[in-house]
């Protein structure tokens, strides 16, 4: 599943996505500033297993309700994965982002960066048709265990 901060995903992305191998794949719209009415409008039992935002920080004023909306589902979603490919377009966005994270509890799992810098996730690498430049960076982040988290 995809949650979207846009109202319809476009379809041919949502294939590119789903890489012609099968599986399922949706979009939801999610409001970041109720992230509580996504919750109320999905059935108990759904399970989430990757929230995946893409390019959707670049403004200060938003790095606080993002990081806030993320941290409301993944609490509610037990081992929520969430992947975030970030542009840096302003640096205290991007620490005001990660600030808020970490305020929240997450901590960063593995760092895939863009450019020529080796990521710390063992193998995995962009793939060779596609290395983006410096400023791209792609984060997978873990909510810390309530023992683990300092608040």
């Amino acid at each position: 599943h995809l949650n979207s901060d846009a109202s319809a995903a476009h379809p041919l992305t949502l294939r590119k996505m789903m890489g012609g191998k099968g599986g399922h794949i949706e979009a939801y719209e999610l409001d970041w500033f109720d992230p509580d009415k996504f919750l109320t409008s999905r059935p108990q039992t759904e399970k989430f297993d990757v929230l995946l935002a893409a390019d959707v920080v670049w403004l200060l004023e938003l790095a606080v309700p993002l990081a806030n909306a993320i941290s409301v589902l993944a609490r509610h979603y037990e081992g929520l994965e969430v992947i975030v490919v970030h542009q840096t377009r302003s640096q205290a966005v991007e620490d005001e982002f990660l600030r808020a994270m970490f305020e929240h509890g997450f901590e960063i799992a593995w760092t895939l960066p863009g450019g020529d810098v080796a990521g710390n996730v063992g193998q995995a690498n962009w793939h060779p048709n596609f290395r983006p430049d410096h400023r791209i960076k792609l984060w997978s982040f873990k909510i810390q265990s309530p023992r683990t988290c300092s608040s």
